[in-house]
């Protein structure tokens, strides 16, 4: 009499597929959380320019890049929108620059900040965000 011992095996394997895709799912949510680039907020014009709220600007600001285009906005129409440039001797080659909040990542030691070049005619032609 031969046995059939492959059967049994498939529930045992789709079983160890399952927790080990589980883990992987949880690990890389996990990973996500603590880099800090979750959770990210909508874009709130009142809290980008709340000065007890600026920490919060790391949070927003890919969803303002992703839902108002900078390039081609004039100086005026970027501070009625972000409020006024950030005083500092940081990134003195860019035309405005905005505190964005501390860095995110797990070992996260520096700023980051929005900064925003303007052409010749006075309109952004260029923005990144960077770290200090």
């Amino acid at each position: 009499m031969s046995e059939n011992r492959s059967a049994p095996r498939k529930p045992v394997l789709r079983g160890c597929l399952g927790v080990f895709l589980g883990l992987v799912l949880a690990v890389t949510a996990a990973g996500a959380w603590m880099t800090g680039y979750l959770p990210v907020q909508l874009f709130s014009q009142a809290r980008w320019k709340d000065p007890a709220r600026m920490d919060q600007r790391v949070t927003m600001v890919s969803a303002l890049l992703l839902t108002h285009r900078l390039e081609g906005r004039t100086r005026g129409e970027v501070v009625d929108l972000l409020g006024a440039p950030t005083r500092t001797d940081y990134f003195a080659d860019w035309d405005l620059v905005y505190w964005l909040g501390d860095e995110r990542g797990l070992f996260g030691i520096d700023s980051e900040w929005l900064v925003l070049r303007l052409g010749p005619d006075g309109r952004v032609v260029e923005r990144r965000v960077v770290t200090d």
